[in-house]
């Protein structure tokens, strides 16, 4: 996941379980903390646990969820 300084998610990534977390993030990251961001995209109970069998079906609902996180914080900045 790629975020930006306010937490705003700006690109996200799925690896396989047996890749090591620093090879599958090493393109996404650019040393900004991603805890905040992270944490808004697991409030959503889909991605909690995965339950989809494929990577890609997951990879679309973090997106999704991405997509409704960076909604809501631009809605709320433009009121």
């Amino acid at each position: 996941m790629l975020s930006d300084a306010q937490g705003i998610t700006l690109a996200v990534g799925v690896s396989g379980a047996n890749m090591h977390d620093s090879l599958a993030l090493k393109p996404l990251i650019r040393g900004i903390p991603i805890e905040r961001s992270i944490a808004w995209l697991f409030g959503y109970r889909r991605l909690t646990v995965r339950y989809e069998r494929k990577g890609s079906h997951f990879l679309a609902f973090l997106g999704l969820a991405a997509a409704l996180t960076c909604y809501k914080k631009l809605a709320k900045l433009a009121t």
